[in-house]
């Protein structure tokens, strides 16, 4: 069996939390990438992008393995000016990933996270989360972006390992409707 390194991003223009887990469920490394203030939006993408290139690159260093990515879209409702700018942050990152020759890169929803993590996304808080974060894999941060990144590692890490991963079914489950449901959209 190959192993792999699961990234789980939870990107934002201003704090974006990155995780990588390594063959066992212990983070190998993590991240907080920040970035300052700027009238303008190219040098903060920038800086992000190669903050993420010099992560990725500190995992493949360590050691060389195949990388599947889980980073959490953004829903801003009716604010396009936001959902437009967070958009492009997912895509540096999305980007940045297939550079490295990610083998897999999912983009899921906080509802699906919501489900994965709790079992329903009904009335799910960040605390609820977090909480129950603590409670499966025994991983506690005061970042939510961390906590949030270390969740989308372990759904990475679902998708190529299912049961065989510890995961419990509804876990299995709700990652294997997400990822037929991206390779449906990818056959047409």
């Amino acid at each position: 069996m190959t192993d792999y390194w699961f990234v789980g991003i939870d990107g934002a223009l201003t704090k974006s939390g990155v995780v990588a887990l390594g063959v066992g469920k212990v983070p190998y490394d993590e991240t907080v990438i920040t970035t300052k203030s700027d009238p303008l939006l190219e040098p903060r993408l920038h800086h992000i992008r190669v903050h993420y290139n010099e992560f990725v690159a500190g995992l493949l260093k360590y050691k060389r393995m195949p990388i599947v990515v889980a980073i959490e879209t953004k829903f801003v409702g009716a604010n396009a000016k936001q959902y437009g700018v967070l958009s492009k942050v997912d895509g540096i990152f999305s980007l940045a990933s297939y550079d490295y020759s990610a083998e897999g890169i999912f983009h899921v929803a906080p509802a699906k996270l919501k489900k994965f993590v709790c079992g329903t996304s009904y009335l799910i808080k960040k605390v609820d989360v977090k909480e129950a974060v603590y409670k499966l894999w025994d991983y506690e941060r005061t970042s939510t972006d961390l906590v949030d990144a270390y969740a989308l590692a372990h759904y990475a890490r679902c998708v190529m390992l299912g049961t065989n991963g510890g995961y419990r079914g509804w876990q299995v489950d709700v990652v294997a409707a997400h990822a037929q449901s991206q390779v449906s959209a990818l056959l047409g």
